[in-house]
């Protein structure tokens, strides 16, 4: 998990993007690791929370943006719960992933990207989780469609996987989306 930043070029704002994004600044950050040291998933990521924050206050965009661990992370807020300084890194973990879908970077981590889009797509047209239309729109984005075909034949068959859509409150999760998609959009242009 070697930090390396030699021979990057800095790209001047991103700081300044993250942090409007997030609504903290890790420029609080001192570098202790407690937040890396309480992460879960700590073993499988290739930069560390406090490394991130460190490359972000550097404008170090391509870094962040192309590592793996903004698409690990499970925003579980452990290190934002650790972090003596109240740098809210969950939230920051989450506007570098934004930025990165935004911006059209490659993701580290492509089959955790195509589960956030097929996620978003499947709550924006149902208003709620329909699984099994988000299990298909999953499988034609990674193409791994016999990937636990056994277990979703297993849930079908014990009634824990619903071939039907409930639309219940449809309407104001789309209301929800819109408003959500205006205040990222007034964010952007500060």
């Amino acid at each position: 998990m070697g930090l390396q930043v030699a021979g990057r070029q800095a790209s001047p704002g991103f700081r300044d993007s993250v942090e409007r994004m997030a609504g903290s600044s890790p420029l609080a950050c001192f570098q202790c690791g407690k937040c890396g040291a309480g992460c879960p998933l700590k073993e499988n990521l290739d930069l560390t929370p406090s490394q991130i924050m460190h490359l972000v206050r550097l404008d170090q965009e391509e870094a962040v943006l192309g590592c793996k661990s903004i698409w690990l992370c499970a925003s579980c807020e452990t290190c934002t719960t650790r972090c003596p300084q109240d740098v809210d890194i969950a939230r920051v973990m989450d506007a570098c992933r934004g930025l990165a879908f935004h911006r059209g970077v490659k993701p580290g981590v492509p089959s955790v990207a195509s589960f956030y889009k097929a996620t978003y797509g499947n709550l924006k047209k149902f208003g709620r989780m329909f699984e099994a239309m988000l299990l298909a729109s999953l499988k034609m984005r990674t193409g791994e469609y016999t990937k636990d075909m056994e277990l979703g034949m297993d849930m079908l068959k014990k009634g824990k996987l619903s071939m039907l859509p409930s639309f219940a409150r449809v309407f104001q999760t789309r209301a929800i989306f819109k408003k959500a998609m205006k205040i990222e959009r007034e964010r952007a242009k500060k």
